[in-house]
């Protein structure tokens, strides 16, 4: 049996960049990539409340993300021009973005909710290692394998000072023990790193790049198997349509011999409305409610 493992890696990233992270985390924002639809647990930390979201576009989503995120920057830039004295830069990267991955099918079967009770106290552990305030956790249940986003100040808001930059090797190792500490509870363990695997890890971009180039392949082949059931389907026909042109045949030889007139009349015995035969253009005038008697009585003799 494989081994199961969390583990987590966070960089800072600029406003912009961020809001687009939580538009994408709620799902405001559906990436191509999804095989089903979209659905995600979010959780913020500054209102204290958790909701699903499923891909819905809404005005006041949209205006959410935003604010959320720039409150949260706001309010960093005014806490570094009073501690340090000098103008914070609105360029600057104000905010850390995470996420928390799991090994292929170590979280199969585990509670959606536990992963996100598990997820909120992992991200609680970080922001405190790194003396931030978290922003936001959002639990994606739509891809190949749960995952959790998150987002954290990026302002030690004792001393003013951002915090990105002075995050050190040691530092993210300790992130990791932390997850793997809070994950334990579910039988996981904590990511190992490259220097003891030697192994370089993909990140979700880059293991959703390689699912795409895996469903592109398999599209492929879908394509092929569409063209040879069409192939198939167009091999089906031909009886049917030799069969509907004798019929037509069969019909056309009866009427000229002037037959089709004289079973109507037999058969169908119709009274209110009785079939009239156009002499000028040699065409047969059915009532509709005839017809079906007319063929009952001609397959049945």
């Amino acid at each position: 049996m494989s081994e199961k493992y969390v583990s987590t890696r966070i960089k800072a990233v600029g406003s912009a960049k961020a809001v687009q992270g939580l538009m994408h985390d709620t799902r405001f924002t559906i990436p191509g990539y999804l095989r089903r639809d979209p659905e995600v647990k979010f959780h913020s930390f500054k209102e204290n409340f958790t909701i699903g979201f499923n891909g819905d576009k809404n005005d006041e989503l949209k205006a959410y993300c935003r604010a959320s995120i720039m409150d949260s920057v706001r309010d960093q830039q005014k806490i570094y021009k009073e501690k340090v004295g000098q103008k914070a830069d609105p360029k600057g990267n104000w905010t850390i973005t995470g996420v928390l991955t799991f090994s292929e099918h170590s979280v199969h079967g585990v509670d959606n909710n536990k992963l996100l009770e598990l997820g909120k106290k992992a991200v609680l552990k970080i922001a405190a290692e790194l003396n931030v305030k978290p922003i936001y956790i959002s639990l994606h249940l739509d891809e190949k394998t749960p995952h959790l986003h998150y987002q954290l100040e990026n302002l030690n808001r004792e001393t003013g000072r951002t915090v990105a930059r002075t995050i050190k090797k040691p530092v993210l190792s300790k992130l990791q023990d932390l997850a793997g500490e809070v994950f334990s509870e579910i039988g996981l363990k904590r990511g190992q790193s490259r220097d003891t695997t030697g192994k370089r890890y993909k990140t979700v971009a880059e293991g959703h790049r390689e699912e795409l180039k895996q469903n592109e392949k398999r599209i492929e082949e879908m394509r092929e198997e569409i063209k040879m059931y069409q192939e198939e389907l167009k091999e089906l026909k031909k009886p049917a349509e030799e069969r509907r042109g004798i019929t037509k045949r069969f019909f056309e030889a009866l009427k000229d011999a002037g037959v089709l007139l004289t079973l109507q009349r037999r058969r169908c015995n119709v009274k209110s409305t009785p079939a009239s035969f156009n002499t000028s253009k040699n065409l047969l005038v059915m009532p509709r409610r005839s017809t079906a008697g007319f063929f009952n009585s001609f397959n049945s003799s």
